[in-house]
């Protein structure tokens, strides 16, 4: 299978995963027109649309590709939406077969209440839970939705790559340094990915061993940041230093 990337928005990111006879995954489809042009180019056949959350971001061009290609499939998280009638609800385990390929259901709240990853090795389609550096805004879920989402995502394999909805990674980094100023392994990614953002590049999709040394919410367990964000007591609940991390980033002073 090849893994192909669109960028979409201001900085969103389409993925298509497609076999070597051209058909195509699409995943989170949030402007339909830049996803055509390169179907067209590349003469792909889209076979099924996954939807990791309802924001528009994620699923705008969602009608417009259905239109576009009637016989598409498309599976999504159970939730009312405006294209309800046309979503095959998919839940937690449950694995859904594409063509011929399998992708394996993870229920993965936090951002929303309703979030879910798709996972078919080595790749994970995380929407806007885990970013490279970084973790989602928690709008309609809560904090120990998210915390145990991105602990549940940890424990899949090192050579998973982790595929999310936004090129957020140097701003993640920027708030990771502000936090472990000192932290050599950060530093290190934070220059690499500033060099590659500079000449266009993207920075994704990241290997989930890499962020297990880079993004700070994949290393609530440690006690030098623990110290860093104010808790006193070793091994202190990770959910709290999770919670108090999240609420710091929310209100970081990005100048």
């Amino acid at each position: 299978m090849i893994l192909n990337l669109i960028k979409i928005l201001h900085d969103n990111y389409v993925w298509l995963l497609t076999n070597n006879k051209g058909l195509s995954v699409i995943i989170d489809p949030g402007d339909a027109s830049p996803i055509i042009k390169y179907i067209n180019k590349k003469n792909y056949h889209p076979v099924s649309i996954l939807i990791t959350h309802y924001h528009k971001d994620h699923i705008e061009g969602t009608l417009a590709l259905l239109k576009k290609y009637p016989k598409i499939k498309i599976y999504g998280p159970p939730k009312k939406n405006n294209i309800n009638k046309n979503i095959n609800f998919v839940y937690d385990n449950e694995i859904i077969h594409v063509s011929k390929y399998k992708f394996l259901i993870i229920y993965t709240p936090g951002h929303t209440k309703h979030d879910v990853s798709y996972y078919f090795p080595p790749y994970l389609f995380c929407g806007d839970i885990l970013f490279s550096g970084g973790c989602g805004k928690i709008i309609s879920g809560d904090s120990t939705l998210m915390f145990n989402s991105l602990k549940k995502i940890s424990f899949f394999p090192d050579d998973t790559f982790v595929c999310c909805g936004h090129e957020y990674t140097l701003p993640n980094l920027k708030f990771a340094r502000y936090i472990l100023p000192k932290d050599n392994a950060i530093l290190k990614y934070y220059i690499k990915i500033k060099k590659m953002i500079k000449k266009n590049k993207s920075s994704l999709p990241s290997l989930l061993k890499t962020e297990k040394k880079i993004n700070i919410f994949l290393r609530t367990n440690e006690f030098l940041l623990q110290k860093r964000i104010g808790l006193k007591e070793i091994k202190e609940n990770e959910g709290e230093c999770f919670s108090i991390l999240r609420k710091m980033k929310d209100n970081f002073n990005w100048s």
